[in-house]
């Protein structure tokens, strides 16, 4: 008898371990299939997003996980123009609350039409966020313009012309963003220490024949000019004079961002946070 109710017991022991085997598999599947259909729903809800008020199908949105040639998990959405890309996005959940990590900002407008400029991206980032209930979050570095083949730093062009950067302008601050504007007014009212025979040929000069009764220029004076002539479609500057720019804008992004005084820096660097505060 001892031996009958032992196998007995054993015999229940098996049918509760395959029942829980069983169970365990099906809800996996089940929260496999949620999360596929998460997935859709968000590529379906940002492409619409996208080509809101744009031909149908402009835009579309992809789900990307896979592995880079260094060996690296890359989970992602991806939005692109016909076959451009536009930008890279992260999307955490979890607890009821969502968050939007922008990777990248590539403009994608061609002929320079609005759609797909950086600041049209950017704002249907933001409806998108708002609509879902979710942070919007982006690092200062993935602001980049490309000017012939040579590509320049947003944020560094933005402050050195405005005292602000571009994501300030369309509503990203950081929390020390005060501090980081007085510093930044602060330091572009004082005047450009280059006097170099190139500066004099690509900027000085050009700018004293606009203003002739001007001796010396403030940084965000000699920047203002850059940008208008990066800017300048009728009359681009050439290979020479954007590479010029290019090495003009290193010393004042140095001491700009890493100034040896640090109460007079402006705190932008490759990891900041700029968070979106919704209304």
């Amino acid at each position: 008898m001892p031996t009958k109710s032992k196998r007995s017991h054993k015999s229940n022991r098996s049918v509760s371990s395959k029942s829980l085997s069983s169970r365990s598999s099906s809800n996996s599947s089940t929260k496999s299939i949620k999360q596929l259909e998460r997935r859709e729903y968000l590529v379906d809800e940002l492409s619409k997003q996208f080509n809101n008020g744009q031909p149908a199908n402009m835009f579309h949105a992809v789900y990307i996980n896979e592995i880079d040639k260094n060996g690296k998990p890359v989970i992602e959405y991806r939005v692109y123009r016909n076959d451009q890309k536009c930008a890279s996005v992260s999307i955490h959940e979890k607890d009821g609350m969502g968050e939007i990590l922008v990777l990248a900002v590539d403009k994608c407008n061609a002929l320079d039409v609005a759609a797909g400029s950086g600041t049209y991206i950017l704002n249907r980032l933001i409806e998108f966020s708002k609509k879902e209930g979710f942070s919007l979050v982006i690092e200062a570095d993935v602001s980049k313009i490309m000017f012939g083949k040579i590509e320049f730093s947003l944020t560094t062009l933005y402050i050195l012309t405005t005292g602000h950067s571009w994501y300030n302008s369309i509503g990203f601050y950081e929390d020390d963003y005060d501090e980081n504007k007085r510093n930044a007014d602060e330091f572009i009212q004082g005047y450009t220490w280059t006097n170099t025979a190139d500066f004099r040929k690509y900027v000085y000069t050009p700018m004293v024949a606009k203003r002739p009764n001007v001796v010396r220029f403030t940084i965000q004076q000699v920047f203002t000019y850059v940008m208008d002539r990066l800017k300048n479609k009728a009359d681009p500057p050439d290979v020479d004079e954007l590479k010029y720019y290019k090495k003009l804008i290193k010393p004042y992004n140095d001491k700009l961002f890493n100034n040896p005084d640090k109460t007079k820096r402006v705190s932008y660097h490759k990891q900041y946070m700029l968070v979106y505060k919704n209304d």
